[in-house]
């Protein structure tokens, strides 16, 4: 599935972290826009494995602050 609602699922994006934080705005954006359920049904499409990664990146928001994270990770994308 490459989308969800509109909404991209990033299955393109080949770097993992790149791919993680895509995912993770999105959720971010679709609880703003729609409430929980919308981003909640939105993340059980992913596997554990997916999920997972996007859970370290929300881990990595909360204990980082997120502009420091998005600079961290437009660094390591350039």
């Amino acid at each position: 599935m490459n989308n969800f609602k509109g909404y991209s699922s990033f299955t393109e994006v080949k770097n993992p972290v790149l791919r993680a934080w895509n995912r993770l705005n999105t959720i971010y954006n679709m609880k703003e826009q729609g409430g929980n359920g919308l981003a909640l049904r939105y993340a059980k499409q992913f596997n554990k494995a997916e999920t997972l990664q996007i859970y370290v990146m929300g881990l990595e928001v909360k204990n980082k602050g997120y502009e420091n994270v998005r600079r961290e990770i437009c660094r390591e994308a350039a």
